[in-house]
């Protein structure tokens, strides 16, 4: 049984639970965040599961999405990352872009199901058409990744490509360089160049040749503040992700530290 609604939130919980008991999803989606976030009622993780659920089989993407990051963070009972899985893919199904993207990470780095980069890349290519700027430089890394078991941070671009690299798109900028200046930015950060990763994320950050993006800015600085890059380039990093990071809700914030955890654990850390 649900714990009992505080403030001024009984009216509405009651008519939601009325509404949700006859089969709206919507109404069992704000029940779901309400216990899941202790808005107006007791914080309570199964009352939340239990709404979500509810919700997610009536339809819901965003009531599936929610699921899949509840058993992802492990706020009920311990981290079920097979269950995270399978919640995150049926939003993704249901064309939640953001659940594809994850679907794509974790079936990359083999979190919750096996690992298979064909698949992976599938999930990039629907995460990145519902406007994921992030799964497009993923799916990047994905095409170009070898095939060996061990994954590579840095597969495919040398030392001497990525220094011209670097000229093109600092020299021209990403908005005079156009598709060329960003498509060479995107596969460095793919393959790991702690520069690339760190340009890539103010990219984002300010809107300079691409759709600014805050989360994608997060989860970009966040890579490269754990780079194996310079201490003054980690440092700003650093500073740049906490700063971004008091801008975003603590759902969303999850949900990015848990993407970037995933890819860095598939390249073995530092990179």
């Amino acid at each position: 049984m649900s714990p009992a609604p505080t403030g001024g939130y009984g009216a509405a919980i009651a008519r939601w639970q009325a509404l949700a008991a006859r089969g709206d999803a919507d109404a069992a989606l704000q029940l779901g965040m309400l216990y899941d976030t202790g808005r107006g009622v007791p914080q309570d993780f199964a009352a939340a599961e239990q709404w979500y659920r509810k919700a997610a089989e009536a339809g819901s993407a965003a009531a599936a999405f929610n699921l899949g990051t509840l058993y992802d963070s492990g706020r009920r009972g311990g981290r079920n990352a097979a269950a995270a899985y399978h919640w995150y893919r049926v939003a993704a199904e249901r064309g939640f872009a953001r659940a594809a993207y994850l679907v794509g990470v974790m079936t990359e780095t083999g979190d919750g199901v096996a690992a298979d980069p064909a698949e992976a890349a599938k999930w990039y290519r629907r995460a990145a058409a519902g406007g994921v700027g992030a799964a497009k430089v993923r799916l990047a890394a994905v095409a170009g990744a070898p095939k060996a078991s061990t994954p590579s941070a840095r597969p495919a671009m040398g030392e001497r490509q990525f220094a011209t690299a670097v000229a093109e798109w600092r020299a021209k900028g990403l908005a005079k360089g156009g598709a060329r200046a960003l498509a060479s930015l995107q596969a460095a950060a793919a393959q790991g160049y702690p520069l690339a990763e760190y340009d890539l994320a103010y990219a984002y950050e300010h809107g300079v040749g691409i759709a600014p993006d805050p989360v994608q800015a997060y989860e970009w600085y966040q890579l490269a503040e754990q780079s194996d890059g310079a201490p003054t380039l980690k440092a700003a990093a650093a500073a740049n992700r906490v700063r971004i990071g008091a801008r975003l809700s603590d759902e969303v914030r999850e949900t990015a530290d848990r993407a970037s955890s995933r890819l860095l654990s598939a390249t073995g850390g530092d990179h």
